[in-house]
This record gives C-alpha cells, structure tokens and sequence, in this order.
C-alpha cells in the first residue's frame, strides 16, 4: 500500500527554533495475522522538504495578517457547526 504525508516540525538546534516540511510516501507491506491486518515492512520515501533557518512567528499570522488559531476544543468553529458539544 501507498500513503502519502506531510509533515511540519519545529526543532531546536541549540540557539534558535526552525522549521522543517516534509512530504513523500509510506510504502507498506501487509500480512493478515490472528484475523487482523498488520504492517510488516515500511518504507519511508522523501519527496522533498524544505528546512527555514528561522521559525515562523506565530503571534503575526501569515503574511502578518492576525488570525484566530482553531484547535480541539470547544470554542473551535467545527464544534458548532457539527454540533459536537457531546464531545
């Protein structure tokens, strides 16, 4: 099986934070064991990447403009809108 990811990382090389974006593809094998499906081998294939020497600044926004980060938790739009106030 094929499967594709994206990935963003925000390391620390000592002295200051960058930022690290990945891309590329899982390649997995599977076996059937005891009635369940299960990955046996992985291969993690690269696309590309991109590294920036300096984080991005999170309190300015993209492109400066301020925005209002949405997350997992009630006040997030999708909890109105989906109704998940049960959750």
């Amino acid at each position: 099986m094929e499967s594709y990811y994206y990935g963003y990382h925000r390391i620390s090389n000592g002295d200051a934070l960058i930022d690290s974006i990945q891309s590329g593809r899982y390649l997995d094998r599977f076996e059937r064991r005891h009635d369940e499906w299960r990955i046996v081998e992985r291969r993690v294939i690269v696309d590309w990447f991109r590294d920036y020497a300096d984080a991005a600044d999170w309190e300015r926004g993209p492109l400066g403009q301020k925005i209002e980060f949405g997350g997992r938790h009630p006040s997030d739009p999708s909890y109105s809108l989906l109704d998940l106030s049960a959750y």
